[in-house]
């Protein structure tokens, strides 16, 4: 049975509330554990502190109170030195141990040196968005709002911002604002961000328990798993040699970890983008920690999993079946990070991964718009892809790709006339030229895509010239559902015939 932190906590406290109030009354002086009587004292909002930051880095502690997480941390660790790391015997003074030599394993090894950083000098300068989340204040798709504190002294994880939207939610719980603390601290060698850092860590670990079923809630579902599992390990290693990131904190992102491979592993999609979103999560966790026993298995089964539904999702021409521009450059994105990431393994990438990414490069190049915006067809955001395509004609060595970026300030001329068609996607997107102000005109003659992203648009037609736009496309606007939503996924708010005024 896995433990349940918050019932846990809500039970000691109850129990302690009442103690406090008997003892009081008798007239007796209280003796009370100090992370309880932290809690105890708590008057308002204004002066709730976190209750984990009371508990500083005792690592003994959390192996005598949460011994089943390390135990099963600990058992699921295999290291080339036996004598680091020791499976048997367990106690809780060995525990201790234990988790000890594991971390300096950590701290000593050469592993993954592309997110270790070295040693910043110490000092007291900030940055204002730093201290901004320090009180936090985060802003989600442009969106501030001041995360409220519950009752016991912890975040409200489950605080939808401002407009009450649950994407605020799901972009708290994929952890941006704790990456923007080691930005800040990188910066400025503050450890003040570390160790905000480091106290939402615990908290979000031990307040919100692993699941074994599929959720769609914020602190556990698909893509909020996998955004938090990249960002953690950039802090995992980058703050390696930074004392504020406490070894409790590291022990405990450690027996987290496999819990998200457990989710992504047996609670993963059936398909669309999550699915290889969550599969790159899955092999990244692999990659990055394969220290866990069954890391070989998590990569082999994500790479299966993977190249089988590549078919499915993607058509030969390139396109991205849910035929949404923006989708179209997350899925790419996920799949050329995995790439890298085999790459800085030593590991080979697929044949098939690798053709599946040149295609798609292809794709978001010679549809991209004269000043660099992706098409703003379905659910899309109006993105800029020029530094993406640059990026990407560098390390594919194709210099098509860069003249299109860069409007023929760079690169080769592509051959051939400028205008092209996907046909599987049914898209055909016509140009005059490849320069900033050239003609481009994008039209619709293909599928409505596949999933969630679908907007009632066929026959769209969008048009550009001399650097303006003439015949726009809404993109996605919001997925709150109100009258608006449902209006720019209408055939009204396209640029298609109506009859009689219906779509």
């Amino acid at each position: 049975m896995r433990e349940n932190p918050s019932l846990f906590w809500s039970q000691s406290l109850s129990k302690a509330v009442n103690i406090t109030k008997m003892a009081l009354a008798k007239g007796k002086k209280l003796s009370l554990h100090p992370f309880l009587l932290t809690t105890l004292l708590i008057k308002n909002r204004h002066q709730k502190k976190s209750l984990i930051a009371q508990e500083k880095a005792d690592l003994a502690w959390y192996c005598l109170h949460y011994p089943q997480r390390i135990k099963q941390l600990l058992a699921n660790i295999s290291l080339a030195d036996d004598s680091i790391l020791k499976r048997h015997s367990f106690s809780k003074e060995r525990d201790v141990w234990h988790c000890q030599n594991l971390l300096h394993y950590y701290q000593e090894s050469p592993s993954i040196p592309w997110l270790r950083i070295s040693r910043i000098e110490p000092s007291g300068n900030t940055v204002e968005w730093g201290d901004r989340v320090l009180q936090n204040t985060l802003s989600f798709q442009g969106c501030e709002d001041q995360v409220p504190l519950r009752d016991d002294g912890h975040l409200d994880w489950m605080h939808r911002g401002p407009n009450a939207d649950r994407e605020w939610a799901w972009f708290l719980n994929r952890h941006y604002h704790l990456r923007d603390l080691f930005v800040a601290y990188k910066l400025t060698g503050n450890p003040i961000y570390v160790r905000y850092l480091n106290d939402q860590i615990v908290d979000w670990i031990l307040f919100n328990p692993s699941t074994d079923n599929a959720s769609l809630w914020a602190q556990w579902r698909g893509l909020e798993v996998v955004f938090r599992v990249v960002h953690w390990a950039e802090i995992f290693y980058g703050l390696q040699q930074v004392e504020e990131f406490t070894p409790a904190a590291r022990i405990l992102m450690l027996s987290s970890i496999q819990d998200h491979a457990y989710y992504l592993r047996h609670l993963n999609s059936w398909g669309a983008n999550w699915l290889i979103k969550e599969m790159y999560g899955l092999a990244t966790i692999a990659l990055y920690w394969p220290e866990f026993t069954n890391a070989q298995q998590w990569l082999t089964f994500a790479l299966d999993r993977l190249l089988q539904d590549l078919p499915n999702q993607i058509y030969p021409d390139g396109t991205h079946k849910e035929l949404t521009s923006h989708y179209h450059t997350v899925v790419l994105s996920d799949l050329q990070q995995l790439g890298n990431l085999l790459e800085k393994a030593g590991l080979p990438v697929p044949q098939q991964l690798h053709q599946v990414l040149v295609n798609m490069w292809n794709y978001l190049a010679y549809s991209m718009r004269p000043e660099g915006y992706g098409v703003l067809n379905n659910d899309s955001d109006r993105n800029d892809n020029r530094d993406l395509v640059l990026k990407a004609a560098a390390q594919y060595q194709r210099l098509d790709w860069t003249f299109i970026a860069s409007n023929g300030t760079q690169g080769a001329s592509p051959k051939g006339q400028p205008s092209r068609m996907f046909p599987r996607a049914g898209q055909m997107v016509m140009r005059s030229g490849w320069e900033k102000t050239a003609h481009w005109a994008w039209f619709d003659i293909g599928p409505m895509g596949i999933y969630y992203h679908i907007h009632n648009d066929k026959l769209h037609l969008s048009v550009a010239a001399y650097g303006r736009d003439l015949l726009v496309d809404g993109g996605r606007y919001s997925y709150i559902r109100s009258k608006f939503w449902h209006y720019f996924r209408g055939s009204a708010s396209h640029n298609v015939i109506l009859m009689d005024g219906q779509g």
